[in-house]
This record gives C-alpha cells, structure tokens and sequence, in this order.
C-alpha cells in the first residue's frame, strides 16, 4: 500500500509533500514482506519508509524489507526510514521488526529537519527486534529515535533497545539510487547475515531463502551464498606440539579445513585436513595437533574449502619454537677458551631447583652464579664475566645441579 499525500501551505511556489511508502492501517494484521522502498521527493518532501500508528488491537510482522530514503531537504520536517508513531489510543496492538536493511542518507541542507533511520517513539507492543542493519548518513542525519531520545550510533542504540543487541549499522552498496538489489561488497557480506524465518522461503525475485544464512533486506542473492564464519584461530605449544583450535559460529556447505604450515622463510607446505560439518549455525571448535616441530619460527593458516570446491584462507597465526628438552643437561661453555666472558647453557626436563658454581683448580668454591633458585622446564644460558671477580688465567670448573641431576665440566681462562 503506497500513499502519498499533498499538504498545501499558502506560501507561494512551496509545496509540501507527505511521502509515505508503506502506511499500516490499524485493527487487522499485516505481514509486510519483501518490499523495496527507494523515496526521494523534494526538497520540501517530509518521508516516511513505513510508518505504522498503532492504535487499537492489530498484529504487524515487518521482514526481509529494504528502505532507502536519500536527496536533499529545505525544511523542518523530519524523514524516517521506518517509524512507530505514539497512539494516542492502545488495546492489544503488537509488531516484530526483524531482518530488514534501512538506509537514510537524506541531508537537510536548510532548517532543521532531522533524518531518521529507525523511530519508535512509543514502546508499548513491540514484542521482538533484531537482525536489522540500522545506517545514517547526512547532515542533522540519526541512526535512531528510541521515545524521547535522538540516538546517533548503534552502541548507544543498544544501550537503550535491549532487545535489539543483534542489529548492526553498516553502509550497504545497491545497484541503483531505485534498483536495491545488492551489488559489489554487499554481496557475500557475513555482516548481512539475517535470522532465518520459517515461513518466509522467497525474497522480492521469488529466488529461494537461504534456508540457514539469509540475507538481511528483500534481496537474497543465490550466486553470493553468506560464508563460513571463523571467529578465532589460534596456536600454542603443548608438550612439545603445537595444538591450533578453531571455531566457527555457522557454517555453509563447508567440507572442510587443510591444515597448512610453513617453516621460517620456507613454502607452504600441507600437513593434514579437519572435515567440515557442511551447513550448520551452530557453533563449533575444531583442534589439530601438529607433532613433527621443527625450525625456530612456525606460521600456519586454515584454507577453508567449499564443497563446490571455493576456498578462502584465514588470517595468519605465528608461534616461537622452543621446545622443551626432555633430560637435564648441562653443555660445554662457550668460547673455551676465553677472555673475560663465556656463555654456559643448560637444560631442565621438569620445575626444579637450580644451582650453578664456578671452582678453582683445587676445589674452592669461588663463585656463585645461580643459587637455590627455582625454575620452569626450559633451555637456559648464563654469561660468566671473569673481570667482575677477578679471576686469572687458569683452569676452572662449573657445576650444574637441578634436584639429583649433577653435571660438572671444565673451561680454561687464556687473558
């Protein structure tokens, strides 16, 4: 139901015009499906997308609409993609709002009239709101109007609408200012992603819904299906593997990840494969445990594949190799010879509590390097600086003690 209505004012060459795209009547109910509505008027136009009143008792599902209001204003009316009036009477009246896009990029370039996106202006009846993409562009332009109050994001929309945490706000790209199927980043946009309903299977082209990943708005696009949703990819050594884990909050004809690795500055290289679970919006983790380490530096990254056989990567994740020895050890120092300053290295398999003592050639303790200190399993080294004790050339000797493992080995200071 289009109406659009004149109101005259007696100023010469001003005409004011009421656009309405949808007006819902009262005391019936009304689904309001699948509808492109594009409003530009002029620049004295006052616009409406839908605008539904609300007195006495009528039932009204508002879905899968898309509303572009845009151009140029010159007066102190307001526009609104979609607006809820306050009744003046109330007996039973109740909507759902759920999976539309609104866009008002309409700019008052004199006056005041404010450009709204979404209006409620009086709460009673709206049972359930959500899955809708909520944007404003333009001068004196407002995401929303929630009673009283002019919202100018989606965060603080939120704040105020409890009900609405599933909605975003986003810019969306159409083929024309009057043609609003999607076009360019629009297609394929997880952003665009709305709640599938049941008993609504078609959009405004009679092409079938997305049985589990909609599009939000009355285009649904069958070529650019909504993707796999990877919401975190991460890796971490374990025992000596490098364990990743994944998730995904839905996914869509998805037969699976291949596991890929590169080593340093190496290639890519495949090392094993997790299946999919096909079509699901559902959340579900993945792990894999990659055993064979090697190289300092490791960088693996998921190539998600469709049955179709469309891929995509994921993002890149990064991991420092240290690998933890599996026996106490202590190793030769190096240089040895030396001049002032060598580097002593030693292993820990398991937490332990960790001595390092440097003797002469007659058996003296003459220094103390680590002392009852306790200490993680790891690889460690430590530099013994000769001139900070003021030791001479000769023969020395080091020990090593981690709980009962005991290691001594000799070094020779050549000044």
């Amino acid at each position: 139901m289009i109406k659009i209505k004149f109101i005259l004012y007696h100023q010469p060459l001003r005409i004011q015009i009421l656009i309405i795209g949808i007006e819902i009547p009262t005391g019936a109910t009304h689904k309001i499906y699948n509808n492109f509505i594009s409003l530009n008027g002029t620049i004295y136009s006052a616009i409406t997308g839908i605008d539904i009143n609300g007195d006495y008792s009528s039932a009204d599902e508002i879905a899968y609409n898309t509303i572009y209001i845009y151009g140029n204003s010159t007066n102190n009316r307001n526009s609104y993609c979609f607006r809820r009036r306050v009744s003046q009477s109330y007996s039973g009246f109740r909507f759902n709002l759920f999976n539309n896009i609104f866009l008002n990029k309409r700019n008052t370039i004199q006056f005041d009239g404010k450009n709204y996106v979404i209006a409620i202006e009086d709460s009673r009846g709206l049972l359930q709101i959500g899955y809708n993409n909520y944007f404003a562009e333009g001068n004196l332009s407002f995401l929303g109007r929630w009673l009283n109050n002019d919202v100018s994001d989606i965060n603080n929309w939120r704040l105020l609408v409890l009900a609405d945490s599933t909605s975003i706000s986003k810019n969306v790209e159409f083929v024309s200012n009057i043609d609003l199927h999607l076009t360019g980043n629009s297609l394929g946009d997880y952003d665009l992603i709305a709640k599938p309903i049941s008993t609504i299977n078609y959009d405004i082209d009679d092409e079938p819904r997305n049985v589990l990943f909609p599009y939000k708005g009355a285009d649904e696009n069958i070529q650019y299906v909504l993707p796999v949703d990877l919401i975190s990819f991460k890796a971490e050594i374990i025992e000596n593997s490098v364990i990743l884990s994944w998730s995904t909050s839905s996914e869509l004809n998805n037969r699976g990840f291949e596991i890929q690795r590169k080593v340093d500055s190496e290639d890519w290289e495949i090392i094993g494969f997790v299946p999919g679970f096909g079509s699901t919006n559902e959340f579900k983790s993945y792990n894999y445990k990659d055993g064979n380490l090697k190289g300092k530096v490791l960088i693996y990254r998921l190539k998600q594949i469709d049955y179709s056989g469309q891929f995509k990567f994921s993002d890149e994740v990064k991991i420092q190799v240290n690998i933890l020895p599996d026996i106490f050890s202590l190793e030769q120092n190096y240089p040895n010879p030396f001049n002032s300053v060598t580097n002593i290295k030693y292993n820990l398999s398991s937490k332990s509590m960790v001595n390092l003592k440097i003797f002469n050639s007659i058996g003296e303790c003459i220094v103390k390097l680590i002392n009852d200190e306790e200490k993680p399993a790891g690889t460690y080294e430590i530099d013994f600086d000769t001139e900070k004790y003021g030791l001479s050339s000769g023969i020395y000797f080091y020990q090593f003690q981690a709980g009962d493992f005991i290691a001594t080995k000799k070094m020779i200071l050549l000044r």
